[in-house]
């Protein structure tokens, strides 16, 4: 039945025509933006930032009704529940924060969400969960889980694309102790779901489990602790965004 319709898997020609169409919007939107005052450029990212909020809470509605979907993802987990679908992951968390960053202008927010976001984002569109891959993209849980993603990334690096946020060295501390306060709070929470049998099988950040990520499987072997192998990951972080930073500095 998937050989008729419009499939989308990660490489596919599908997924590349989305990541053209998003690059072209971009692009687009930083021309066209940065005509504008700043004031008017925070509110065109915070369009889009509302815009993709909306449509989460949409397909994530949708996607609670999709009975294959909690068939093969809730399989062993006792079947669908809000508790597992709260947008409190890497990469959805980061709808918000480039809404905040966008209107407080606040370094350690703005350097988050285009740092982080978008590498969150990236993973998930790279290697999703099976029932997210090499299926029909009618599915609403394909095309709002997609389309999530890509706007998060979109998004996020509009912060420098309309020029409301530009990376210096002396933010790139302070954004990874941000990251490092955010995630284990996410672990916390994790803990307390657990724990409490709200949702036993609660992994929130990843900070718990790898669930099947390539890279953090490498982390857990190399550390076989919740929690404490992200640390690799907090590492490669920061080099990433010295990096980064360094090349935009040029």
């Amino acid at each position: 039945m998937k050989k008729n319709r419009l499939i989308f898997k990660t490489g596919n020609r599908t997924f590349w025509l989305l990541t053209g169409l998003y690059a072209i919007s971009y692009f687009t939107v930083c021309t066209i933006g940065n005509r504008f005052p700043i004031p008017v450029r925070q509110y065109i990212l915070a369009a889009f930032c509302v815009a993709n909020i909306i449509l989460f809470f949409i397909y994530k509605y949708l996607m609670s009704k999709d009975q294959e979907y909690a068939d093969i993802y809730y399989a062993n987990m006792g079947g669908f529940s809000w508790w597992y679908e709260l947008p409190l992951h890497l990469c959805n968390i980061n709808m918000f924060t480039c809404l905040i960053g966008a209107f407080t202008r606040i370094p350690q927010i703005m350097g988050f969400a285009f740092f982080v976001g978008p590498i969150g984002a990236l993973m998930a569109i790279l290697m999703p969960d099976k029932v997210f891959n090499d299926y029909s993209f009618t599915y609403p849980r394909m095309w709002g889980y997609y389309l999530t993603h890509f706007s998060i990334i979109h998004n996020c690096f509009l912060l420098l694309g309309l020029k409301l946020y530009f990376p210096e060295y002396f933010h790139l501390l302070p954004i990874l102790v941000f990251t490092i306060e955010l995630s284990f709070g996410a672990f916390v929470l994790n803990v307390i779901l657990r724990k409490s049998k709200i949702a036993p099988f609660a992994n929130y950040f990843y900070t718990i489990d790898a669930e099947e990520n390539k890279v953090l499987e490498l982390f857990q072997k190399w550390i076989p602790v919740s929690y404490l192998y992200l640390i690799p990951a907090f590492a490669v972080l920061l080099i990433y965004m010295y990096a980064v930073t360094f090349l935009l500095h040029l």
